[in-house]
């Protein structure tokens, strides 16, 4: 009973201000909405290259249709106004502009340059980006293939005149074309993937990334609450009656996890109805690492609680704790943004465990058992978390 007291205790001081809403709901949701992509991104057509040909050439043809030969997506000419029109207003990705001149400085020997406007820190404008790449590259070796050529022919025979040299020239660059596209496979990769996701689901990023930031930062400031019966002697008078410290803390530690697992279950369901998230496809594997993620969170702050001397300093660590795990553990960004190196460094963060346990279940269509493993660190995290807290507690 005084552990259910302690824990009633602390839930009506946490929600003794409506403010508190704004952090532990709106916010959140807010947040996700923003990053998810619902609504922001829905005129955008992934599928679709906007192609600015401005030198009008043999050549710059030759390119779009080789582009559109690596793309599975349709490419549209228009003008540069046009193009221009419809990437302000998000209507597409990405677009490619052909500059005048084109064909004359490749023609002379010179490096012409294709300009490519794509949108930022997005996944599907990066991936436009690379069948553009690739349709540069195989037009590049035509290209190589075909000077050549001329060139050598003209020492064989020089060409009477321009039109006998273009002539010639397309000849070889179509013959060149062909049979590059002919030549079979001589190598084949193989790639055996652990855990791989095809896409990056925005929304489900989203929606985990921000419900770990968002339900780490009043768990690690559970640190305050400690600094705070601390310094103001609650602590000190409250032990004096018949009980231990053992149940303070456990209470203390209690009511915290139990607001945070009720967050964690209202920004789910934001997730599930508004994002159409499969949030509930694994019930014991999502509790799992729900509860799990909850007792290493508040176990940090136990932890930090212990080394704090005063609430104001205790919230500010909190945050900037908060906020740095969300960071370096994946929460903000997909990993496999990340460079190699940090990808490794952030295994070291409880969140990188979490985001793989909600990725799992989410962009996965994972069980409890695949969820398993992270749950097993989480919990030594908690584990370690607890242990230093304890062993390190202060009554004043």
């Amino acid at each position: 009973m005084k552990i259910l007291a302690m824990m009633w205790k602390d839930i009506l001081l946490r929600f003794s201000s409506r403010i508190e809403l704004l952090f532990f709901f709106i916010l959140p949701v807010i947040f996700t909405f923003l990053l998810s992509g619902v609504g922001g991104n829905q005129g955008e057509d992934v599928s679709l290259l906007l192609v600015v040909d401005e030198d009008q050439s043999y050549l710059s043809r030759a390119l779009v249709n080789m582009i559109q030969e690596k793309r599975t997506g349709e490419v549209d000419l228009v003008t540069s106004q046009e193009a221009e029109r419809q990437f302000e207003a998000q209507d597409v990705l990405v677009w490619i502009k052909i500059p005048a001149g084109f064909a004359n400085t490749l023609m002379e020997g010179g490096s012409a340059e294709v300009q490519v406007y794509k949108t930022p820190n997005n996944i599907s404008a990066s991936a436009g980006e690379s069948s553009i790449r690739a349709g540069v590259s195989a037009f590049n070796q035509a290209l190589a293939i075909a000077m050549r050529s001329l060139e050598v022919a003209d020492q064989l025979q020089p060409f009477q005149a321009d039109p006998e040299k273009q002539a010639y020239f397309q000849r070889s660059f179509e013959t060149a074309s062909e049979s590059l596209a002919a030549l079979p496979s001589r190598l084949l990769i193989r790639s055996v993937l652990i855990n791989e996701v095809e896409e990056i689901d925005a929304a489900a990023q989203a929606s985990a990334g921000q419900l770990v930031s968002w339900v780490m930062i009043p768990l690690v400031g559970t640190s305050a609450l400690l600094a705070w019966d601390r310094t103001g002697k609650t602590l000190a008078r409250f032990l004096t009656t018949p009980t231990r410290t053992s149940s303070y803390i456990l209470g203390t530690a209690s009511a915290q996890l139990s607001i945070s697992l009720f967050q964690m279950l209202v920004l789910m369901a934001f997730g599930a109805l508004v994002l159409k998230l499969p949030w509930g496809q694994s019930p014991l594997g999502l509790a799992m690492v729900m509860v799990s993620f909850g007792l290493a969170a508040v176990a940090s702050g136990m932890m930090l609680g212990a080394f704090v001397k005063s609430p104001r300093a205790a919230n500010s660590l909190s945050i900037m704790i908060s906020m740095l795990f969300a960071l370096l553990g994946g929460c903000w960004w997909p990993l496999e943004l990340f460079p190699p190196l940090m990808r490794k460094l952030a295994q070291i963060f409880p969140t990188y465990w979490v985001m793989q346990g909600f990725t799992t279940l989410l962009s996965r269509g994972g069980s409890y058992q695949d969820v398993l493993p992270f749950t097993l660190v989480l919990l030594a995290f908690a584990l370690v978390f607890f242990t230093i807290g304890i062993i390190f507690f202060r009554y004043e």
